[in-house]
């Protein structure tokens, strides 16, 4: 009859495995290098700076002849009940994943709801792809609410900081007013054609197309917009997504002609990928007040985006 049961010798295997010396017994080092690729292969059960007082610990509370070494009969109870503790460990992360995924559909399946019927819905900014997606499904431009939370003291939000990295083509908007109306820096028609050329990015190499208002309420339609320059039909969706993938010889009757020159600007098909989002700082309950007057609101579909765990 065998001496050991089932449970045992899996035990004996993985001392066997990670006894490099062969002595029938597990070092520090070997051990650590056990726990090591548990929490490297399995599952990150600790931080980082916590997992070498994690195996002195083990090593201490393990070695009851203080041998600085675990013998056979020291390691089997010691891996059992670190089995049970990794086990244990998954099992709550996996049901706590499955909480995540379900709170997330839920979130997804409201703010769906809220785009069908009109009104402003939320989103995570990890859900921001989608819901950017599925507004312009439906036929509006998505105006992004702007409420993430970023360190005190910062003037840009995690949102702003996204778009800063992300290659897109942006305008800042609020500058644009300080530099042409306050700062008298630009004229009118110098600012526009740089909107034109952030367009004409945006449309040539399929990048998204980011208004930045911050917490500003811009003169656009009476006087950041033109036909020739920057029209105010680059916020329709629908008139946007009419010109995805077209060539130049298909703009007639678009807003792209006089605003981009198929020889001149060296741009003869519009990327699939084009996308125009407008972005606020304006508080949920307020934004609607202080756009209203020169923002096509009715064209766009409000989200509001939060970085909230």
């Amino acid at each position: 009859r065998d001496q050991y049961s089932e449970e045992e010798k899996k035990h004996r295997v993985v001392l066997c495995k990670y006894d490099e010396d062969q002595d029938d017994a597990l070092s520090l080092k070997e051990l650590a290098r056990l726990i090591k690729d548990v929490a490297e292969e399995e599952c990150q059960f600790c931080e980082d700076h916590e997992l070498g007082p994690y195996i002195q610990r083990a090593m201490r509370e393990a070695d009851k002849d203080g041998d600085k070494k675990l013998n056979v009969e020291e390691f089997v109870p010691w891996h059992g009940e670190f089995r049970a503790f990794i086990d244990s460990f998954k099992h709550k992360e996996e049901e706590k994943k499955q909480a995540e995924t379900a709170a997330k559909a839920s979130a997804i399946k409201e703010l769906l709801e809220c785009m069908d019927k009109g009104v402003i819905g939320s989103c995570h900014m990890s859900d921001l792809p989608m819901a950017i997606e599925a507004a312009m499904e439906r036929g509006k431009t998505p105006l992004l609410v702007d409420a993430t939370v970023g360190v005190e003291g910062e003037s840009f939000t995690p949102l702003e900081t996204f778009y800063s990295y992300s290659g897109d083509a942006l305008i800042e908007m609020k500058k644009m007013v300080v530099d042409v109306s306050i700062q008298k820096e630009k004229t009118v028609e110098e600012a526009l054609e740089g909107c034109r050329k952030r367009l004409l990015e945006a449309v040539k190499w399929g990048k998204g197309l980011i208004v930045l208002m911050s917490n500003s309420a811009p003169p656009l339609t009476s006087k950041f917009t033109a036909p020739d320059s920057f029209p105010i039909d680059v916020f329709d969706a629908s008139k946007v997504k009419a010109v995805l993938s077209t060539s130049y010889k298909e703009w007639e009757g678009t807003f792209l002609p006089g605003v981009i020159d198929a020889a001149r600007d060296k741009c003869e098909v519009v990327h699939k990928d084009f996308k125009v989002v407008v972005v606020t700082k304006f508080p949920a309950e307020d934004y609607s007040e202080f756009l209203q007057a020169e923002v096509p609101l009715a064209l766009m579909q409000p989200i509001k985006v939060t970085n909230n765990k």
